[in-house]
């Protein structure tokens, strides 16, 4: 059981914005977006979806992004490429995201927290977002360390394996 939830915010384009929630236990979260919503102007839809089987027809979003997620998903490589899968060629996946430092002493400590974590289904905070993004097939933009190299802002873009890497500079 999950204890922990994060949602994923998906655009079809810069205004409209739909927020998925991929953990059963969201209703509070879902609640506190529902607050905040009704002072938004736009058009705005709040979801409450797996990531992993997403219910949008492939290719219709220009950019999805996520805070905090996918350390708490249970296969972060089929849920990425779910989102790979909705996303429209050329479009960007944006993260914020807790990975597992590559500093040694800091990333024994972390594996060492994480065992506890991880046996009481929290989430898995040694995640390599990075990597696990390449395996699903998104071109890497950007990986930038905010929170030394733990927290990390990452751009990705979809491209597909016929035509080659996009290598678009388009930046939103």
């Amino acid at each position: 059981m999950r204890l922990v939830s994060e949602p994923v915010i998906v655009s079809k384009t810069i205004r409209p914005v739909s927020i998925l929630w991929q953990s059963t236990l969201a209703e509070k979260m879902l609640r506190r977006a529902s607050e905040k919503a009704r002072n938004y102007n736009g058009r705005i839809e709040l979801r409450r979806e797996d990531v992993h089987r997403l219910s949008f027809r492939s290719e219709t979003f220009d950019a999805v992004f996520t805070s905090l997620v996918f350390y708490t998903v249970t296969d972060p490589i089929r849920g990425l490429r779910e989102i790979r899968r909705v996303l429209k060629k050329d479009g960007k996946l944006l993260m914020l995201e807790h990975v597992r430092s590559k500093n040694g002493t800091l990333g024994y400590i972390m594996d060492r927290i994480s065992l506890f974590i991880f046996k009481y289904g929290i989430d898995n905070i040694n995640r390599d977002t990075v990597e696990n993004l390449r395996k699903a097939g998104f071109k890497m933009v950007q990986d930038k360390n905010l929170a030394y190299d733990v927290v990390k802002a990452i751009v990705a873009v979809k491209y597909s394996v016929q035509q080659g890497i996009n290598t678009s500079t388009r930046t939103f």
